[in-house]
């Protein structure tokens, strides 16, 4: 039996057993609860540092610029995590290490938990092995990775992505397993780099330049070597002296060709007598307009319509002496100047114009003159005052053609009209609000549009915004006008074959004003012009009775910007606006991208708002 000394210490080293078992127990409980919770906190870092580590070895494969700050702060965070885990679970262990044999099955499974670990450590630094090369130079700017399976950092930590160039393949990683911080980071690098052009009216000054160098307009070069079939105007101008005193022509050498729309512009005829032209005309209803210079003749302004094939035309010069001796023989004085009509191959029609002269002349082939109309050739105005005129052409009193010209003073306006019959014609009004690059349908009252200085012929309203008349004499060329009663201004709206008409509201026309920081036209013109084809070049003058008409220019694009400077033009460009000071001709030539023309010939008019739709 025991005894009672004996039994009291049993009992205390039973119950020191007891209390040493129980403080185990407690610790490795504590330990397994703590170790289930950092093992799948552990587990997502490792996977996203492997995740990480993957793409960006992809990025660096591909030769993508260096990841920017922002990525490498992200990464240097995940790896300070692992770290800082690691080392919190390794004091841990430490301190819960204690001297009794621990159950098996629990040794078991914390080794699984180690091994997992480690074998996530082995595929790193597989990776590590397989991807990149060990750079022992110091780097600041490449990511550290740390091999925790010794707990020491690796030689190879600072490392450099290769130059292989290989392509991007992320179907083998899961898009579940990578953090929205990695995904961020990894579409920001792989989407097309940012482009910092900031434009303003300043800076936009030498975008097309900026563009051309930089190629980011590659539709030029390619439009231009394209080798397609535009329809080709030819002329072939030859010339010969009309003479009123002998009365017989005379071919003419030493010629020279002034373009209207710059008369800095000169082409001769290098001693053969002839004068070639050849365009690419995108309109049908551009025009040849210039002037011919010739030593001891009149000089001649000549307006001829652009027309696909070879046209071959003869002009007469009047000589200066044989026409200052008409005027005196016939006591004419001769100011102002003067309109030759040639009708050559077609039957006279009677000829008005509104603007006063002083003599009206008619000459046959062989340059006899008549004062009485019937069987002559040409038709003289002498003495008219200049500036602009309109010029009608009869054939009865419902049958007549009109157009306005130009009549410089001391100089001849030549024209050589190609008479047509009438037809119907059909036009559609689109209006263009402020800024807006959508066109809606515009509606009018039929009685509110008028045929320029047509007030009897009708326009009848056929559809929603359609309208239709009928011309009952026309001219090769010539372009039609309307006239619509809308507005507070006069607005004109000019065109050729086109059967659509883009118009300004009321909004749009303030804006453009502004442009020009103007309220009002005040004794000004404004013209529209409407392109269908991308600019160039413009080249625009005028001439007025008064002498060359002061012009401004804006150009419009698509994104509602306007440019004053004619170097701005790009593909986006669609509208021109130019103003003018004195009433007159204007003249511009636009030269398009891919190698097409337009000459256009309009008026300018003291208060009046003209769109031309080319």
């Amino acid at each position: 039996m025991w005894n009672n000394t004996d039994f009291k210490k049993l009992f205390i080293a039973f119950t020191a057993l007891i209390f040493i078992s129980l403080k185990s127990y407690a610790s490795i409980s504590l330990y397994s609860s703590q170790l289930e919770s950092l093992k799948e906190l552990l587990s997502s870092f490792s996977k996203a540092e492997k995740n990480l580590l993957f793409h960006f070895t992809k990025l660096k494969e591909k030769n993508i610029k260096p990841l920017d700050l922002v990525f490498q702060d992200e990464t240097f965070f995940i790896n300070k995590g692992i770290v800082e885990l690691e080392s919190y679970l390794d004091d841990q262990l430490e301190s819960e290490k204690i001297p009794l044999d621990l159950n098996k099955k629990k040794l078991i499974k914390d080794n699984k938990i180690e091994n997992f670990i480690n074998d996530e450590d082995e595929e790193i630094n597989k990776i590590l092995n397989s991807e990149f090369k060990i750079d022992n130079k110091d780097d600041p700017e490449q990511l550290v990775f740390y091999d925790f399976s010794n707990k020491k950092k690796h030689d190879s930590s600072k490392i450099k992505a290769r130059n292989n160039s290989r392509k991007k393949n992320f179907s083998s990683v899961s898009e579940e397993r990578i953090s929205s911080v990695v995904k961020m980071a990894i579409r920001r690098e792989l989407r097309e780099p940012i482009r910092k052009d900031f434009i303003n009216l300043k800076a936009a000054k030498n975008l097309r330049q900026t563009f051309i160098d930089n190629k980011f307009f590659p539709r030029k070069k390619i439009l231009r070597s394209l080798n397609e079939n535009f329809p080709e105007a030819y002329f072939d101008l030859s010339f010969y002296r009309l003479d009123l005193d002998k009365k017989k022509n005379e071919k003419l050498y030493n010629l020279e060709f002034r373009p209207h729309y710059n008369k800095s512009k000169r082409v001769a005829d290098s001693g053969s007598g002839k004068l070639e032209f050849r365009e690419n005309p995108f309109n049908k209803f551009s025009r040849l307009a210039g002037s011919i210079f010739h030593h001891g003749s009149m000089i001649t302004r000549i307006s001829l319509p652009l027309s696909e094939g070879i046209e071959k035309k003869e002009i007469p010069l009047i000589d200066i002496s044989s026409f200052e001796n008409y005027l005196n023989k016939n006591n004419l004085k001769g100011i102002g100047g003067s309109i030759l009509i040639d009708f050559k191959d077609e039957a006279p029609l009677r000829v008005s114009v509104d603007a006063p002269f002083e003599k009206r002349l008619y000459l046959d082939d062989d340059l006899k003159v008549s004062e009485f109309f019937g069987g002559h050739r040409f038709t003289l105005f002498i003495g008219v005052d200049p500036g602009n005129t309109l010029l009608t052409f009869m054939k009865s009193k419902e049958k007549f053609s009109e157009k306005i010209i130009f009549v410089e003073g001391s100089e001849v306006t030549y024209e050589n009209p190609d008479i047509e019959a009438g037809f119907i014609r059909k036009v559609s009004l689109f209006k263009k609000n402020v800024m807006g690059n959508r066109k809606s349908s515009f509606s009018i009252d039929e009685n509110k549009i008028r045929v320029f200085n047509q007030p009897k012929t009708l326009v009848r309203k056929i559809g929603l915004n359609r309208y239709e008349f009928k011309t009952n004499l026309t001219e090769k060329g010539k372009r039609e006008y309307l006239r619509l009663d809308y507005y507070e201004k006069n607005l004109y709206l000019g065109f050729g074959n086109e059967t659509k008409i883009t118009i300004p509201s009321r909004g749009f026309i303030e804006r453009v004003l502004e442009s020009f920081n103007l309220e009002g036209l005040e004794k000004r013109c404004l013209i529209q012009v409407n392109l269908k084809n991308a600019p160039l070049e413009v080249f625009i003058d005028g001439d007025s009775s008064l002498g060359p008409i002061d012009l401004e220019t804006r150009f419009l694009d698509k994104e509602g910007v306007f440019e004053s400077d004619v170097e701005n033009l790009n593909e986006l460009t669609d509208q021109i606006f130019i103003l003018g000071d004195l009433q007159g001709t204007i003249n511009a030539r636009i030269n398009y991208i891919n190698g097409q023309t337009d000459i256009l010939q309009t008026i300018c008019s003291a208060d009046d708002y003209l769109i031309e739709q080319l």
